[in-house]
């Protein structure tokens, strides 16, 4: 059986960031064919390991997983990445953004009635208090549970009232709480951070 003159020299040797990314390779024949230059890319930072691990540093592995170079075991490492708070930030703002406008167009209570905030009721209400100015009486209205009642300008205007105080109450809440996300400095301070 032939044996190569190269056979006892590493099959691969790479170099790895502090994270254990590696940066670098050399292939044995194409890089290296001496003991000498082995010892001299070792001295460069290069570790020696072998095409199966060099597979798994390159993804192409069958496991599906990602894998870094543990420098105490001196072998490929199955590496699950932690996302950082900066990483995480924009999903928390987001989150509280969503919070606070789902609760901005929920149902508004006036009088013992409950009144449909969202875009399309506010526009209504609008339409019905400009009319009410203009043109004096009532107006009959649909609450949110299907029930009716009857509007003045003055109750529109009151139920206007209160979604504008809900509105700037939301808005600084979540100006507060983002801020509060802004700061975190843990993943754990940002997760106890809620709405």
């Amino acid at each position: 059986m032939f044996k190569s003159k190269y056979a006892n020299l590493p099959e691969c040797m790479s170099k790895f960031d502090e994270n254990g990314v590696r940066t670098e390779t050399r292939i044995r024949i194409a890089h290296y064919k001496t003991q000498e230059e082995v010892d001299a890319l070792a001295a460069e930072g290069f570790v020696a390991h072998t095409d199966a691990d060099f597979d798994k540093y390159l993804g192409n592995n069958t496991d599906g997983k990602t894998y870094r170079y543990d420098a105490g075991t001196n072998a490929p490492k199955e590496y699950v990445h932690v996302p950082t708070v900066a990483e995480l930030y924009p999903a928390k703002k987001a989150e509280l953004k969503a919070a606070r406008d789902a609760e901005e167009v929920a149902p508004l209570e006036y009088n013992g009635k409950m009144f449909d905030y969202d875009i399309k009721s506010v526009i209504k209400l609008n339409e019905a208090h400009d009319d009410l100015i203009v043109n004096g009486g009532t107006q009959p209205w649909i609450c949110a549970d299907n029930t009716t009642t009857v509007l003045t300008a003055e109750d529109i205007a009151q139920i206007k009232h209160l979604g504008k105080v809900r509105s700037n109450d939301l808005h600084l809440k979540y100006f507060q709480l983002k801020t509060q996300a802004e700061a975190a400095e843990t993943v754990e301070e940002l997760n106890a951070i809620n709405w």
